[in-house]
């Protein structure tokens, strides 16, 4: 009896939350007119819903589009990748956005990260910088699984 007691008085039993990082990991991003604030990826405005897509480093496609009608893309970086998110490691990692227009247009994302397991078995990042063309966009010093960002262009 004791035992169960003490496991429902624990913060982490039952959370429901996964574990794992990867399948959590989101740059959710809208891509901003830097004069009008306007979406670029819009119904007619510069960059068609299907001409968007990222690839990470080693040049694999990790968002093949097409953007939602909403204009917002969301990047999972390690969705579908047996690859996994390193712990207790300061990271940088590139993603490069591929945006076609009368040819190819490529921009540049940053994720500085380390990643840690908490109390609770449960891995988050204790930071992560999201960079666009080398401008910090947005900074976390405390645990998260991703942004929803607007990136200026």
């Amino acid at each position: 009896m004791a035992a169960i007691i003490s496991l429902e008085s624990c913060e982490c039993y039952n959370r429901g939350d996964s574990a794992a990082l990867e399948p959590r990991y989101t740059i959710s991003f809208r891509l901003l007119d830097k004069d009008t604030q306007q979406n670029l990826i819009t119904l007619g405005s510069k960059y068609n819903f299907d001409s968007v897509q990222v690839y990470d480093a080693n040049g694999i496609l990790i968002y093949p589009g097409p953007v939602p009608r909403d204009g917002w893309v969301g990047l999972r970086p390690y969705s579908g990748l047996d690859a996994l998110i390193p712990l207790e490691k300061d990271t940088t990692e590139y993603y490069y956005l591929h945006l076609i227009e009368d040819g190819l247009d490529i921009d540049t994302i940053r994720a500085d990260y380390r990643a840690f397991i908490d109390e609770c078995d449960k891995q988050e990042f204790t930071y992560l910088n999201i960079y666009f063309n080398d401008e910090l966009i947005n900074a976390s010093d405390g645990p998260t699984d991703g942004y929803a960002v607007d990136f200026y262009k």
